[in-house]
């Protein structure tokens, strides 16, 4: 438990150095940073790390993914998806004696799944500023970890029935619930915090608490099924942790996988309904 709380408060002092310079490529060099190293922890995971060529695929396009932009990005999707399928089936063909085709899908699913993801945290940087690019950052990651943290504590208080007994057996029904419970009556308290902050600061934001607490449970339910997910991959290949940087949490993907799935659903959400109302 020591070496948990030791590697979080590393963890969260990294953040905060983050989010002071959410404004600069230094970001974007984070957010590179661990696309790269969750994929390869995937890999690894996976047993397909040993083709070169399909793991520099991989790291050159989560690159590529957290510096481009998403305007270019979305509207050459076509071209790039193209570009990328043809360079698929080149790596396919020239390693067919030992690549399965199943083992390569995995690589390109991996190497556009969670770039994409966790560049949604550039792209609602990019497109509500500094001020509503770190609130929308806070969103995603407080409604992955506040539910983790609510999951873990009520279910040791009071977890009966197993949620996912095969894929994790640690989960129940209860914690669940308590952790959204818990997530939701945070984020208000969250959100008066870094209205006073931002004010502090000089920067005035109007936040929608309605439309804040509307969200959070999808935003909470979305996270652990990021979590469930990335949890399946690892029985499935028989993995207990899919990496060690970070001491007492293993790997990226283990601290990140709730926020893998709530980042982009944030994003996609505050198209319709953001949560920010007036700046």
């Amino acid at each position: 438990m020591k070496q948990r709380l030791v590697s979080a408060g590393i963890g969260l002092l990294i953040l905060a150095v983050v989010i002071v310079f959410l404004d600069t490529y230094l970001f974007n060099i984070v957010i590179a940073a661990i696309s790269v190293i969750a994929v390869v922890e995937l890999l690894r995971a996976t047993k397909t790390n040993r083709y070169r060529d399909l793991m520099m695929f991989a790291v050159l396009f989560s690159l590529f993914i957290s510096f481009g932009n998403e305007t270019l990005l979305w509207s050459r999707l076509p071209i790039i998806v193209f570009v990328m399928l043809l360079l698929f089936f080149i790596l396919l063909l020239k390693n067919h004696g030992s690549l399965k085709f199943e083992q390569a899908s995995m690589v390109f699913l991996f190497s556009v799944f969670v770039p994409l993801c966790f560049s949604c945290a550039v792209y609602m940087r990019n497109q509500f500023g500094g001020a509503g690019g770190r609130y929308y950052l806070l969103v995603g990651l407080a409604s992955a970890w506040l539910c983790d943290t609510g999951a873990y504590f009520s279910g040791m208080l009071f977890g009966k029935h197993k949620l996912a007994p095969v894929i994790s057996p640690k989960k129940t029904i209860e914690g669940s619930v308590g952790g959204v419970i818990f997530t939701t009556l945070l984020m208000v308290p969250l959100a008066l915090l870094y209205i006073q902050i931002a004010k502090m600061l000089g920067v005035a934001i109007q936040i929608n608490y309605w439309r804040l607490l509307a969200v959070t449970p999808f935003l909470s339910c979305i996270g652990m099924l990021g979590d469930l997910s990335m949890s399946v991959i690892k029985r499935q290949f028989n993995v207990k942790d899919y990496g060690t940087i970070m001491p007492g949490h293993g790997g990226v993907l283990d601290r990140f996988d709730s926020a893998l799935f709530t980042l982009p659903a944030v994003y996609i959400v505050i198209q319709f309904l953001p949560i920010i109302i007036a700046g």
